[in-house]
């Protein structure tokens, strides 16, 4: 089973009993990490909405005298509570089915399923070619950042974004504008031999990740959040 897999699977049943799934857990960190964070948010999704099942009457009971929660009335109505939280978050534009973390992990992912935009190069991408990526999504690229050596539209998360790769120090840095995934504070990138920041940015954010080490990553951010703006 490989990483998407793996990440598909976990966003249906972070639990999942499969064994092909279970050990890829065991043989990949950043995975294991992934399905402990989503098991930790569905616990606190449990907690935040505080369902109250109702009780069942004493002569459904026979007569007992002790109400309880039927097991199978829980999972009808923790179902219905999440489908409803689900589609509060879509309307909002925000995923609060998944922990902001996971945002870096799955950057990495998409940036590791492009293999062509990880070769190093000094060829520069046409400025034709960049401006057509950028104004798709509403936005224009105001001042030289350095050799863009790759420019495209990507899908992540369903939403169209612009994919670029930079030219740095120690290698490609990845920049990914995401205009319809917003953070609340900035999200720290380190794993899989990449590192950097995925910053808020107008409505959305912005992702910056270059290879472990990389220096100009800082300077790289600077230049983008006055370099990048409304396309006209």
């Amino acid at each position: 089973m490989e990483c998407l897999e793996f990440r598909r699977q976990c966003g249906t049943d972070p639990n999942s009993g499969d064994p092909a799934y279970e050990a890829h857990a065991e043989s990949c960190p950043a995975c294991a990490e992934y399905a402990r964070e989503l098991r930790a948010f569905d616990g606190l999704i449990l907690q935040a909405l505080k369902i109250d099942v109702p009780r069942v009457a004493d002569d459904q009971l026979g007569g007992s005298g002790t109400a309880h929660k039927p097991a199978w009335r829980q999972p009808r109505w923790l179902g219905l509570a999440a489908s409803v939280l689900l589609a509060v978050s879509v309307a909002t534009g925000i995923w609060v089915t998944l922990p902001e973390d996971t945002l870096a992990g799955e950057v990495v992912e998409h940036i590791l399923h492009e293999p062509k935009a990880l070769s190093e190069s000094t060829t520069r991408v046409a400025s034709e070619d960049i401006y057509k990526v950028m104004s798709r999504a509403g936005y224009a690229l105001d001042q030289d950042v350095g050799v863009v050596t790759y420019s495209r539209t990507c899908v992540f998360r369903g939403y169209e974004v612009p994919h670029l790769v930079v030219q740095g120090r120690q290698g490609p840095i990845t920049i990914m504008l995401l205009p319809d995934i917003p953070v609340v504070q900035p999200v720290d990138v380190n794993e899989s031999g990449f590192s950097g920041s995925i910053i808020p940015f107008d409505k959305g954010s912005l992702a910056i990740v270059g290879e472990s080490g990389e220096t100009e990553i800082g300077q790289m951010t600077r230049s983008l959040v006055d370099g990048i703006g409304r396309s006209r």
